[in-house]
């Protein structure tokens, strides 16, 4: 007989482990927070890669060759520009600065006739041409702004005057003395031609040699013309008035304009051998990091007053 015997001694009582071996939270946790870290800066790269807006003055000047003649921040809009309400604003002073950049365009022979424009609607060009006007009076210029916008006229809101008998009916009348069309502003070497009454060929009027008659005569009887026009990809009529005038300025809105459309309009005017005499950033959010050393440096003291940051009525003109 095979006798075995065994002998088993409990040392311990077995106890469950707690700590579970599988799933490690901590190294789980780890690793989503570095993948959603990675998914994150792919996602930013990627519409940073599909973003075709216009963003910074450099960008412009390097991609397109074209000065940046100045940068104005979004600020609240009232029944009169800003420079003639508010003339002591730093948002006049960046309209001062642009003024004296235009004037240093071409030393050797002045800008006498400016035709202020934009790629796209809703860029803010009749905000723009209102204020240079305003600025250009301060200075002691004789000036006459004109609404050449003979589709959608603005200025005439801008300048909180009525719409009467304007360009369409000086196109049509050249011989009409100045003094019976345009109409004087507030201010004393400010006159303000409007539009008018619509005509239903506005390409073809501003085309016109009647419209080269009246452009001399405004020459003939101030300092400088600023003429408003449509934006430059919606209608032809930029490209049409364009060849007449000394300089273009071209007016755009960072974070809404594309640099596909700014291409687009810029060669749309060589092609008619237009002089663009610069760029103007317009609605720039001074929130944003390429815009804060302004409010670094104290150029914009009081951000609550003008509402640089959050304004929702900026002009849309």
């Amino acid at each position: 007989d095979i006798q075995s015997s065994v002998n088993v001694v409990q040392v311990n009582v077995a106890e469950p482990d707690y700590i579970p071996v599988r799933p490690s939270i901590w190294l789980n946790t780890l690793l989503i927070g570095l993948a959603a870290a990675i998914l994150t800066v792919v996602a930013i790269l990627t519409l940073d890669a599909l973003d075709d807006t216009v963003k910074t003055p450099e960008e412009v000047s390097k991609k397109l060759g074209i000065p940046v003649l100045g940068v104005i921040f979004s600020h609240p809009i009232s029944n009169l520009p800003i420079s003639q309400s508010e003339p002591r604003s730093p948002i006049s002073e960046s309209f001062r600065s642009i003024r004296t950049n235009i004037q240093f365009s071409n030393v050797d022979e002045p800008i006498r006739t400016l035709l202020i424009t934009s790629p796209c609607p809703s860029e803010g060009k009749t905000t723009i041409s209102a204020n240079l006007a305003v600025v250009f009076a301060h200075n002691g210029k004789n000036v006459f702004y004109v609404d050449a916008d003979l589709r959608q006229p603005t200025v005439h809101k801008k300048m909180d005057i009525p719409n009467q008998n304007g360009l369409s009916y000086l196109i049509l009348h050249p011989d009409t003395p100045l003094k019976d069309i345009s109409q004087k502003s507030k201010l004393p070497f400010l006159n303000v031609i409007t539009c008018g009454n619509l005509p239903p060929n506005p390409a073809e009027l501003l085309g016109s040699r009647k419209m080269s008659q009246v452009i001399e005569k405004l020459k003939n009887q101030s300092d400088l013309v600023i003429f408003d026009a449509p934006p430059v990809l919606a209608v032809s009529d930029p490209a049409v008035l364009s060849p007449s005038v000394d300089g273009v300025l071209l007016v755009v809105q960072p974070g809404k304009t594309t640099l596909t459309a700014l291409y687009q309009a810029v060669e749309q005017l060589k092609r008619v051998n237009a002089r663009v005499i610069g760029i103007v950033l317009n609605k720039v959010r001074a929130s944003g990091h390429s815009y804060s050393y302004y409010y670094r440096k104290g150029y914009y003291p009081n951000k609550n007053k003008y509402n640089l940051e959050d304004s929702q009525q900026t002009a849309q003109s």
